[in-house]
C-alpha cells in the first residue's frame, strides 16, 4: 500500500503509455522487441527523478504527481502543436515553438502550484494510479495477439520440394517505391537509362512490361512472399494488421527455402513489415528503432534540431546496403537473402550523394514538382548504392540469382478516388533479373510480383508450380469490412501497356 500511496506507480504507467500506444497502433512496422530500450530509458529516468526530487522535497507523493504532469506535457506537446496548426490569434500562429514552450511552462507552473497548495493527495493518488493501470492493461490484448502463433493460420502454406541438387545463392533486393523506366520518363521527366545500362552490362534482363499486384507494401510483399493473391486468405482485411503481419512473418517463400536446406536472412532496411520469424537471421533491425523514432517525433524532443539528434535514417539504410554487400563473406552457403531498402521512398531528406538535407517546409506543404525533384535525388543515390552492391556481389560470386524489384511505383499526391493515370503510376514498379544458366527469358518479360518465385522455383529447382494470371488489384485501405475490399484494375494497367506498344 505504501508504494501505491507514494504515486510511483502512476508515474511509471504514464511513462509506459506512450510506448504502448505507438506500438499497438503501428503493429506492422514496429516489433515488440523495439519497446525494450525506450521502456528501460523512460522508466529508468522516471525512477531516478523520483529518488532525486523526493530527497529535495521530502514528499514522494507530490513529487510523483509533478513528474507525472511533466511526462503528460512532454509526450503531448507535439500533438498539441498539430492541433493548433492553422490557428492564429492577432495574426500570431499558435503552433510556433516559443508559444508552445510558454504554454508548457504555464501548464507546469499552474500544475505544480496546485499540487503543492493542496495538502492531502492520498485519495486522488490512488484514483490516478488505478486509472493509469487500467489504461496500460487495455493494451495487453494486442500485445498478446502479436505473439500468438496459434491464433492465425497461413492458408498459402504448402510443401514444395526442390528436385535440383544445385543450390545457388539467391538475393531478393526490394527498393521501396522505385518507379518503372516509363513512369520515371513520363511522370518525373527523368532519364534512368544510365542505371539500366549498368544493370544490362552486369547481365541483368529488364522486362518490357511488369506491374505490382497491389499498391501498398504490406499487401504487395505479402503477396510476393506467399506467391498468392491475398483475397484467398480467410479473414484478411485492410484493417487486420495482425494477420497481415503474421502472413509475412511466416511467409511461404522463406519457409520453402529453409525446408530445402537454405540459410535464410532478412535485412531490415526500415520498411513496413519488420519481422520475419521464419528467417534464420535478421540484420540491421537494431539500428532502426521505429518506436524510438516515433517517441521522439511525438514528444518535446521533436523540437530539437535534427543535426543534434543524429541521422538515424542514413545509419539504418547504410547498414542494409553494407550487410547486403558482405553477406556472401559471412554466411554459410547456400543462402537466400531478402533485403528490403526503404529507398527511394520518403522521407525525402537526401541529395543525390546521400547527404542529409534540412528542408525548411513540411513535405505536405510543397508542390508536386518539388516533391518529384526530391524523389529523383534519392533515386539517384539509390542507383549508386545498388550499382556498388551488385558489383561487389558479382566480384565474389559468379552465379548467384539476383531479383531486383520494387514493391510498387511512386505517386505522392493523389485524388480520391484516384484517376486512371494515377493508378498506372502507382502500379508501375521496377523489375530486373540476373539469371545465370537460363536460356529462355520469355516467362520474365511480363511477370508480376506474385509469380516471381513460382517461375524461379520451376526454372531452377524443377518444381511444377502453376503460373497465375497476372492481376492488379486496387484495395480500399480505409475499408472497415472483414474481407479484402478490392477492385480488379488489370484492364486499366494493360491498356496503358498496349498504348505504349502502339506508340
Amino acid at each position: 500500500m505504501k508504494i501505491i500511496n507514494s504515486g510511483i506507480i502512476h508515474s511509471l504507467m504514464i511513462g509506459l503509455i506512450p510506448i504502448l500506444f505507438i506500438f499497438t497502433n503501428n503493429l506492422i512496422e514496429i516489433t515488440l522487441e523495439s519497446t525494450i530500450i525506450p521502456a528501460i530509458v523512460i522508466l529508468g529516468l522516471t525512477i531516478l527523478s523520483v529518488i532525486f526530487l523526493s530527497k529535495i522535497t521530502k514528499n514522494t507523493q507530490k513529487t510523483t504527481l509533478v513528474i507525472s504532469l511533466f511526462l503528460i506535457v512532454f509526450f503531448s506537446i507535439s500533438y498539441l502543436r498539430e492541433g493548433l496548426f492553422g490557428i492564429e490569434v492577432f495574426s500570431i500562429a499558435l503552433n510556433q515553438i516559443p508559444i508552445l514552450a510558454f504554454m508548457a511552462f504555464l501548464i507546469l507552473s499552474i500544475g505544480v502550484l496546485i499540487i503543492y497548495k493542496i495538502r492531502n493527495w492520498e485519495k486522488p493518488t490512488k484514483i490516478f494510479t488505478a486509472i493509469t493501470i487500467a489504461i496500460v492493461i487495455s493494451f495487453i490484448p494486442n500485445i498478446l495477439l502479436d505473439n500468438l502463433d496459434n491464433y492465425y493460420s497461413n492458408s498459402f502454406q504448402q510443401e514444395i520440394k526442390f528436385k535440383n541438387i544445385e543450390k545457388p545463392n539467391i538475393y531478393l533486393i526490394v527498393l521501396d517505391g522505385y518507379a518503372s523506366e516509363k513512369s520515371l520518363k513520363k511522370d518525373f521527366d527523368f532519364d534512368n537509362s544510365n542505371f539500366l545500362n549498368d544493370l544490362r552490362d552486369f547481365g541483368f534482363i529488364i522486362p518490357e512490361h511488369n506491374s505490382s499486384n497491389y499498391r501498398w507494401t504490406v499487401l504487395s510483399m505479402n503477396s510476393a512472399m506467399n506467391m498468392n493473391y491475398l483475397h484467398h486468405q480467410e479473414e484478411l482485411s485492410a484493417s487486420n494488421f495482425m494477420l497481415q503481419k503474421y502472413l509475412f512473418s511466416k511467409n511461404l517463400v522463406m519457409k520453402t527455402f529453409q525446408d530445402n536446406g537454405y540459410n535464410t536472412i532478412f535485412i531490415d532496411g526500415g520498411a513496413a513489415h519488420r519481422e520475419i520469424s521464419v528467417a534464420n537471421k535478421t540484420l540491421c533491425q537494431e539500428l532502426d528503432n521505429q518506436l524510438m523514432l516515433a517517441l521522439i517525433h511525438n514528444s518535446a524532443l521533436k523540437f530539437i534540431p535534427r543535426e543534434y539528434t543524429g541521422d538515424i535514417w542514413k545509419e539504418s539504410r547504410n547498414c542494409s546496403f553494407s550487410e547486403l554487400e558482405k553477406i556472401q563473406d559471412v554466411e554459410n552457403e547456400p543462402f537466400f537473402v531478402y533485403s528490403h531498402h526503404r529507398t527511394p521512398h520518403e522521407p525525402f531528406t537526401r541529395d543525390s550523394d546521400g547527404n542529409y538535407i534540412k528542408y525548411p517546409e513540411k513535405f505536405n506543404e510543397i508542390d508536386k514538382e518539388t516533391a518529384a525533384k526530391r524523389y529523383q535525388y534519392q533515386l539517384e543515390y539509390t542507383n549508386e548504392k545498388i550499382t556498388d552492391s551488385i558489383s561487389k556481389i558479382l566480384s565474389v560470386e559468379s552465379k548467384p540469382i539476383i531479383i531486383l524489384v520494387s514493391d510498387h511505383g511512386w505517386e505522392q499526391f493523389a485524388s480520391e478516388p484516384p484517376t486512371n493515370e494515377e493508378l498506372i503510376q502507382w502500379y508501375s514498379n521496377f523489375e530486373a533479373f540476373y539469371l545465370p544458366g537460363i536460356n529462355n527469358y520469355e516467362p520474365y518479360q511480363n511477370i508480376s510480383l506474385v509469380n516471381i518465385f513460382r517461375v524461379i522455383f520451376n526454372d531452377y529447382f524443377e518444381t511444377d508450380l502453376e503460373i497465375l494470371e497476372n492481376r492488379v488489384f486496387y484495395v480500399n485501405m480505409n475499408s472497415k469490412e472483414d474481407y479484402l475490399d478490392q477492385r480488379d484494375i488489370t484492364n486499366i494497367i494493360d491498356s496503358e501497356y498496349k498504348k505504349n506498344m502502339e506508340n
